[in-house]
């Protein structure tokens, strides 16, 4: 029985058993916040009033950490600078993206009354703050790379010389005078101890017997700079002495060993509590929350280990075993029998069992966009499918059949290592025919070619270069703004030749890289721009994919498709959040019966399901994944076996928007003959003798409450 016909066939059981045994922490009352709620300058939705009261009273009423799960465009920010004030957390840390540091202060400047925010860069800037604190709420501001970034590190080694006839270099510890080896004993050279943190492993004699030397290999490189990092110094200096760390686009953090990683656990160990923001909670694979729940979560740490990621997949998520037997691979040969060799290895996959939901419920709020949409005005996906020319696609079609050979092959054998290079190959030259596409492989040391792709002519403009002039000229003509989206601003740069071709027809064009202005200051430098009054603006969507708000762009073309999860969610959702007055509308590009349509594809599926640990129960819903690998092996298998009949891009894109009505519609009927809670325009705030309020709009339609 699939997820959603579970949930379906037994809901009326679930919802009294959850109803009787489990007593939720905030009941939808937040009288008693009312009174600072009224103090702020910007007033929240009615929708965001229950999530701020909800967090408030979770992190005073002795949980350590809690989480917003918001939707892009919910108004995170707002609803953790508001849930700090209203708790009375005095001292307040505040880790974001570089480029939204500025956003912060301003929104806290903007919302709340008496309140200070500081953006510290360095030790000083933190010392001077830290004298002169604001009694009423101080926010300092510190973006990720500030935290992690410290001195620069070089080997720590004498030399030695050996050998009587032939002399050759030994690298030993400075401390004990041991030749520097790794675990299995193998001399370690400079460029390895260069790469990462080494420390002598060598057996040396100590008071209580013999124990391991442990000297740090490495040491400060006086010529680079001179910088202590932030969130270690934090620690160090200042532990418990803030009330508050909030976390902006706390997903960011979810690697392993990042730097930034462990920026982020030393400043959440020197709080006393941890608000967590994120608008993707979860990006596929279990561990990617463990890290992300060991880090900010007392309970996990309290039950795991920092290394035991395996164990928390094996409990919630998706674990392959793979048993390889090489065929008349025999190990060795007895008198009467042999012993075959076996290879086996743990993987996990992409997945995660609905148990994790234990993990999260206490400790999140999740804030859905449809909860605000009455104050939005409407959003909608387009596929936009171009045919290419008759020479672009017998070229294509060539290459294709030659690399799907290729693939195949590839697949047979179990490698990874050539399909990431050939499917880009794929993906790239229907937008690039103009540039010749050589895949070659290596036989021992021989280069063999592939597949080859000539290049087409330089001066045509291709199908769906003319359908994105056409969705351009057509927006220009309604005064709505476009964002580009491509995904190829390196080796395969199209940006140059984009803003060429829109040029040509009258656009007024700027492209923005990485590289283009400091992060810091890119929404800065975005406002320029409009005020100039560009058009169009063509970047990356990994640049803009958080934090941004791009309402000046109600219209966003995907020219090329972003398979991140992460990052297709957050960038889509730049233009649609509060204070959007235009329908917003978003074009996914591709062309017909390419690679490009089955990756569209597939990112469609994954974007559908990974809503499920976020409460967007869909049809196959959490299990879904089971059933799914990492997005290049799966796109190589989609490649090789053809597209699944009956499956559409706008299929798909549709059950994605039902998804709200549907949760909606199933949390509707599930309250019947129970207490029900006010919709969001009817909430009900409580009691208040002394005082009382109505929702009004303004002149620009903005929603707020205005006390009587």
């Amino acid at each position: 029985m699939k997820l959603a016909e579970f949930m379906e066939t037994y809901r009326e059981s679930l919802n009294e058993k959850v109803l009787h045994e489990f007593k939720p922490q905030y009941d939808f009352d937040p009288s008693d916040f009312l009174a600072g709620i009224r103090e702020f300058k910007r007033k929240p939705f009615p929708s965001q009033i229950h999530p701020i009261a909800a967090l408030a009273r979770a992190l005073t009423n002795g949980h350590r950490s809690a989480f917003v799960a918001g939707e892009m465009g919910v108004g995170k920010t707002l609803i953790g600078l508001a849930a700090a004030r209203i708790g009375n957390f005095k001292k307040v840390m505040v880790l974001c993206p570089p480029h939204l540091v500025r956003k912060w202060k301003r929104e806290i400047e903007a919302t709340l009354p008496r309140a200070s925010a500081s953006v510290v860069r360095s030790i000083t800037d933190l010392e001077k703050v830290m004298r002169n604190l604001n009694p009423v709420i101080h926010f300092i501001i510190i973006s990720r790379e500030r935290a992690k970034l410290g001195y620069r590190r070089k080997p720590a080694y004498n030399v030695l010389q050996k050998g009587d006839r032939y002399k050759y270099k030994v690298l030993c510890c400075p401390d004990c005078g041991s030749e520097i080896v790794d675990g299995e004993g193998v001399p370690v050279g400079e460029d390895d101890l260069a790469k990462k943190k080494f420390k002598c492993t060598a057996k040396v004699k100590g008071r209580r017997g013999e124990r391991e030397c442990g000297a740090a290999l490495w040491c400060a490189d006086n010529k680079g700079p001179r910088r202590y990092p932030l969130a270690e110094y934090i620690k160090r200096r200042y532990r418990k002495v803030f009330d508050l760390l909030q976390i902006d686009e706390v997903h960011e953090y979810k690697a392993k060993g990042s730097a930034q990683g462990y920026a982020a656990a030393s400043l959440a160990s020197a709080s006393k509590r941890i608000l967590a923001l994120t608008g993707t909670v979860f990006g596929g694979y279990s561990t990617s929350l463990f890290h992300l729940l060991y880090r900010f979560s007392q309970t996990i740490k309290g039950e795991f280990k920092h290394n035991d990621d395996m164990r928390f997949a094996s409990r919630y998520g998706i674990l392959e075993r793979v048993t390889q037997t090489p065929k008349d691979d025999f190990k060795e040969e007895g008198a009467t029998s042999k012993r075959r060799a076996f290879q086996t290895r743990v993987i996990e996959k992409p997945g995660v069992s609905p148990a994790i939901i234990t993990e999260l419920l206490d400790k999140t709020v999740f804030l859905r966009l449809s909860d605000v949409s009455e104050a939005l005005p409407p959003y909608q996906d387009l596929i936009e499918v171009s045919k290419m020319n008759p020479e672009q696609k017998e070229v294509y079609e060539t290459f294709s059949q030659k690399l799907k050979d290729a693939l195949n092959d590839e697949l047979r054998k179990g490698g990874k290592r050539l399909l990431g290079a050939y499917l880009q190959s794929l993906l790239s030259y229907p937008d690039t025919p103009w540039k010749k596409e050589s895949i070659y492989k290596m036989d021992e040391d021989r280069r063999i070619l592939v597949a080859e792709a000539r290049a087409l002519s330089e001066d045509a403009i291709y199908p769906k270069e003319k359908r994105l002039i056409e969705i351009c000229r057509e927006n220009k003509a309604m005064g709505r703004k476009l964002v580009v989206y491509v995904t190829h601003t390196e080796r395969r740069d199209i940006t140059g030749r984009i803003k060429l071709l829109l040029e040509r027809e009258g656009l007024r064009v700027v492209v923005l890289k990485s590289d283009t202005v400091a992060p810091e200051k890119r929404e800065d430098w975005i406002k320029d721009r409009v005020m100039e009054g560009i058009d169009v603006l063509v970047c990356h969507p990994k640049i803009v994919s958080t934090g941004l708000d791009l309402l000046d762009f109600p219209t966003l073309v995907f020219y090329q498709t972003e398979y991140s999860v992460y990052t297709l969610r957050q960038a889509s959702r730049r233009s649609w959040r509060i204070g959007q007055k235009k329908p917003v509308r978003v074009h996914y590009m591709i062309y017909e019966e390419t690679i490009q349509e089955r990756a569209l594809t597939l990112v469609a599926k994954k974007t559908k399901a990974s809503l499920a640990v976020e409460g967007e129960f869909v049809d196959g819903g959490l299990s879904a994944f089971a059933h799914e690998e990492d997005i290049i092996t799966e796109l190589a298998k989609s490649f090789v076996k053809g597209k699944a009949a009956g499956e559409t891009l706008e299929a798909l894109f549709q059950a994605s928007r039902e998804n709200h009505a549907d949760g909606d519609r199933f949390l509707e009927d599930s309250a019947s003959g129970t207490e029900q809670v006010p919709a969001n325009h009817d909430v009900d705030l409580g009691p208040r003798p002394e005082e009382s309020y109505v929702i009004v709009t303004d002149g620009a339609g903005q929603l707020g409450f205005e006390f009587v």
